[in-house]
């Protein structure tokens, strides 16, 4: 551990002595030793050691969501290492995990690895990716999901596609999402409704003629697209 995680744990502790110390509540003490305790050298040790067991593909997905679970392992070096696990040929649940991982760190230098991992040879490291670029958002993923949208042979990659194109406020993700609407697959008709809903605020039920509507009474109206890429609900006073 270094100097600066050996300070870290000593400050943790003596910050839930003083929390009893003062009176607090023995939960706030007990919530500031067990973040002491999963800063500690042991903890990440123990995780870094099942993330890299060679011997049990289990053990290294569950090593992955250990460190993915907490902020530390969500920067570097770790966000590298699961990179690194995400482009190898190993096992397909350690793949997924490591997916899943990049997502939630929320670090956009990786976007370009999720993209490109839409197109692995597993369904379910492509699912889970799916799921991973609908958190960490870009130009790259929104054209990744839009591809698998239109291509990908799972109907539960194509389902987690919907659900995720439901967090892109673009018009091209709208599009994709009342192309989607016609998909020969219920779930991903389904999940599609739902991601309108979610863009919408509103439900214009299962006919993908009513959400065409929809999308054209909003072009109409002026909801145009920041350059933060989100809906503007002000974009109608700005441009009168």
């Amino acid at each position: 551990m270094t100097a600066a995680k050996y300070l870290r744990v000593i400050v943790l502790v003596a910050a839930a002595l003083a929390a009893l110390g003062g009176g607090c509540r023995k939960e706030k003490a007990a919530c500031t030793l067990r973040q002491a305790k999963e800063d500690s050298a042991a903890y990440v040790a123990t995780s870094r050691r099942a993330a890299e067991d060679a011997t049990d593909a289990d053990r290294r997905r569950f090593g992955v969501v250990l460190l993915s679970d907490h902020s530390w392992g969500r920067r570097e070096p770790y966000t590298a290492y699961y990179a690194r696990l995400l482009g190898s040929n190993g096992d397909e649940p350690v793949r997924a995990a490591a997916a899943t991982a990049l997502g939630v760190s929320g670090d956009a230098k990786y976007l370009g690895n999720l993209a490109a991992a839409m197109t692995d040879r597993s369904s379910v490291v492509r699912q889970d990716t799916a799921a991973a670029l609908g958190r960490l958002r870009g130009d790259a993923g929104l054209a990744a999901l839009r591809r698998a949208a239109a291509e990908d042979s799972s109907d539960d990659v194509r389902s987690a596609v919907a659900a995720s194109l439901g967090n892109y406020r673009q018009p091209e993700a709208a599009g994709t999402l009342l192309r989607c609407m016609k998909d020969r697959a219920f779930a991903v008709r389904h999940a599609a409704r739902a991601a309108l809903v979610r863009l919408s605020g509103k439900d214009y039920g299962d006919d993908p003629a009513n959400w065409t509507d929809w999308a054209n009474r909003s072009a109409a109206s002026g909801l145009a697209v920041r350059d933060g890429g989100g809906w503007d609900p002000f974009a109608w006073m700005k441009n009168r």
